[in-house]
């Protein structure tokens, strides 16, 4: 995943919210897609500095692979259901 993937949805004229990108999503997080920090908040739609700030606050789930971060994208989908079942 990466900053592309918001346009190359448009491009196909599907809509982020589309069956067709759910699944894509479930493929991958099916497979153990780690995201960088650029490419987590990318999918999230926030600035990567909101997404360090989330971290450092310990509200969002992250993993350290020796010293980098990581997001992995199972669950990071999980914890987006868990936060709109809240609202």
């Amino acid at each position: 995943m990466n900053r592309k993937i918001p346009k190359a949805i448009e491009a196909v004229g599907a809509s982020p919210d589309s069956a067709a990108v759910s699944v894509v999503l479930q493929f991958l997080a099916e497979r153990g897609q780690l995201m960088t920090p650029d490419q987590c908040a990318a999918f999230l739609q926030i600035e990567v500095g909101t997404l360090y700030v989330m971290k450092h606050q310990r509200r969002i789930p992250y993993r350290k692979v020796g010293h980098l971060l990581r997001f992995d994208l199972a669950e990071i989908i999980e914890w987006t259901k868990q936060k709109s079942e809240k609202l």
